[in-house]
């Protein structure tokens, strides 16, 4: 049986959200945290098979919770705000890196909207769309040629990866065009290139540039391969 989890203190967002989901899914569990940090212990304890999490808790804005929520758990989420040029940019700058919390929704959630999300994440099962936690090694170096540094990989999606250096660098580095060599267990390297999207010593989080067919297709294999092993 399907488990979500909802973190929202508002009454019509929590109306909604379980609405739309228990008509898509019949017999859909339903939790709810009413703060971020009930919401991690609840994620810790019980993985939901998705969550919805709003963006304006009050205890802790939603890319904060996201950051935290995305270190122990691969479970595809949702963010919902009320979005101004504010909000905008700080979902696309800390968020950006993380494939599938860069998929948000904007209040009054829309029913056709979420129902779609619902169909991609649970129904046809696009797993691929989330966050894994990968094996691999990767060396990461600045275009401008400020730092160079081996890694390994901490997680993984279509749209960047999370990586710890050998070394820390500094978060001056945010912002900065990087290169990046990726190698997965099977021993398949791929070159790309992207953004340095956050910086937290070691640890940085990078956001890809448009992939070639080539970089697209080496990222959907590592991660199909990653999925079925987890999963066998």
């Amino acid at each position: 049986m399907a488990r979500l989890l909802i973190a929202d203190e508002s009454k019509a967002g929590l109306v909604m959200s379980t609405e739309v989901f228990k008509e898509k899914i019949p017999g859909i569990t339903v939790s709810v945290a009413k703060t971020g940090k009930d919401f991690l212990r609840m994620l810790n304890e019980s993985p939901p098979d998705v969550a919805v999490v709003d963006f304006d808790l009050p205890d802790v804005d939603g890319t904060t919770l996201l950051r935290h929520a995305q270190s122990i758990t691969t479970v595809p989420i949702i963010l919902t705000a009320y979005l101004d040029s504010r909000i905008r940019e700080v979902i696309r700058d800390e968020l950006l890196t993380f494939n599938d919390s860069d998929i948000f929704l904007e209040k009054p959630v829309k029913f056709d909207k979420l129902a779609s999300i619902i169909d991609k994440f649970l129904v046809a099962k696009k797993r691929i769309l989330k966050r894994l936690k990968v094996c691999g090694e990767v060396v990461c170096k600045g275009l401008n040629g400020s730092f160079e540094s081996k890694a390994k990989l901490i997680n993984m999606s279509l749209g960047g990866v999370c990586v710890c250096l050998n070394k820390a660098i500094a978060p001056r580095h945010v912002g900065e065009q990087v290169a990046v060599s990726l190698s997965i267990g099977d021993g398949r390297r791929a070159e790309m290139q992207g953004m340095l999207r956050w910086v937290d010593g070691k640890t940085v989080g990078i956001h890809f540039k448009q992939l070639t067919d080539a970089q697209r297709q080496f990222l959907e294999h590592s991660l199909r391969v990653v999925s079925t092993a987890s999963t066998s």
